[in-house]
């Protein structure tokens, strides 16, 4: 959540936070939860919890394989639009 600085911060993070939780309860527990980072990029706060989250995901698409399944489904992805490019 950028710009957490302004006066209706509070409110958005609580927004984000029910959309998540609403996203969670919809689909069941995910494997991976979105944290949400409060930051002010223009005062550098929060960047390095930010940063942090990002890594963890990353850890965690590492650990599960997800992310080389949604490699794998990009490339199949790539290679269709090549071929469908081709044959037009």
């Amino acid at each position: 959540l950028n710009k957490d600085d302004r006066p209706d911060g509070n409110a958005m993070w609580n927004a984000l936070r029910r959309m998540v939780d609403a996203r969670r309860r919809a689909t069941g527990a995910p494997a991976w939860s979105p944290p949400i980072v409060r930051t002010v990029a223009s005062a550098g706060t929060g960047i390095a919890e930010l940063v942090a989250a990002v890594v963890a995901h990353r850890a965690h698409l590492d650990e599960t394989g997800a992310l080389a399944v949604r490699r794998r489904a990009r490339d199949r992805q790539r290679l269709a639009s090549v071929a469908a490019a081709l044959l037009e």
